[in-house]
């Protein structure tokens, strides 16, 4: 018996079982294909590209069942220039013609160019409130300025759990100026499946806004 059907032998138990040690790279180096559901994948799926247009009020996105998780990718998003402008997210069951209660532990740390202002700052902001969640606060206005990150969506149209998300986003803060550094995380208080997902820019909080321009990516996670 040679010495690599004795090692596969040895990887044989008594009642015909391979053993873990029957499989590795070399043992699978001929396999082209594998049986549907033998072996589970998953993968990110791009779904859309979206270029705000100057003036936008809002990107809006659509969820669906299809996926239980959505990543939405923020690449420089510019408010129109106002006094320390915001962009922040909102959550509807309705396509956007109402917004749901939010809950979220939010926080902010900050750190000047010239070594001032280093603190960590407290931003809950949505306590069981239809109002949006704000991704940093007072984004500076300068021409090379805008707010880049992500947010995670979990299992948006469940209709048994909470809708939970969070995020992490890097503006430049005009004051100093300083890097703002936020950290989201909350959840949607209700049951009812969510059907989209907008980015919204305010100034002054709570007052209306619109995009000067950007770029924001969904995936879905399968």
């Amino acid at each position: 018996m040679g010495t690599i059907t004795r090692g596969f032998a040895n990887n044989i138990t008594t009642s015909g079982v391979l053993r873990p040690g029957a499989f590795n790279n070399s043992s699978f180096d001929s396999v082209t294909s594998v049986p549907d559901g033998s072996v589970e994948a998953g993968s990110m799926v791009f779904l859309n590209k979206t270029t705000i247009s100057s003036g936008a009020s809002s990107a809006n996105f659509t969820l669906t069942s299809t996926y239980k998780e959505y990543i939405l990718l923020g690449i420089n998003l510019k408010p129109t220039t106002n006094s320390e402008p915001d962009v922040g997210v909102n959550f509807s069951t309705d396509g956007g013609s109402t917004f749901v209660q939010k809950t979220n532990s939010n926080y902010e740390f900050v750190h000047g160019e010239a070594g001032a202002n280093g603190q960590i700052i407290d931003r809950t902001i949505s306590n069981n409130s239809t109002a949006m969640d704000y991704f940093p606060f007072n984004i500076s206005t300068d021409s090379d300025s805008g707010i880049s990150g992500y947010l995670h969506i979990i299992d948006p149209t469940n209709t048994t759990h909470m809708k939970h998300y969070y995020g992490y986003w890097m503006a430049m803060h005009p004051s100093g100026p300083r890097s703002s550094n936020h950290f989201q995380a909350g959840y949607c208080n209700t049951t009812t499946a969510l059907d989209t997902v907008s980015i919204i820019p305010e100034y002054s909080e709570h007052t209306a806004n619109t995009f000067a321009s950007g770029t924001i990516l969904l995936y879905g996670i399968v």
